[in-house]
């Protein structure tokens, strides 16, 4: 491949990358105004895993009250067991899931 084409390549996938971010950051936006489910559980560190949405109804009403967990830390720190898809540290403290989810 000579250094022109990957230029264009490079081009074409930096555009459509772009596109995606777009398209997740309107997903989460969405997602921010859905409302807290009515089955939670107090979080525990079994509970800390990729991919897990963790629930703070204690969170400001205003804005999203959810985390994915994204890395685990420590599964059982209390102020720092993971952290989330933006880069926030989150803990067990104030943290739920939803029960049989």
């Amino acid at each position: 491949m000579n250094p022109k084409r990957y230029a264009e390549i490079k081009t074409s996938m930096e555009i459509t990358i772009e596109r995606l971010r777009g398209m997740i950051h309107e997903a989460k936006e969405q997602a921010s105004h859905y409302p807290i489910p009515t089955n939670l559980r107090p979080a525990t560190p079994a509970d800390v895993k990729e991919g897990t949405v963790m629930w703070f109804p204690e969170w400001p009403a205003d804005g999203r009250q959810w985390s994915i967990v994204d890395s685990v830390y420590d599964a059982e720190d209390p102020w720092k067991a993971w952290m989330d898809e933006d880069g926030s540290r989150h803990g067990l403290r104030g943290a739920f899931v939803e029960e049989n989810a």
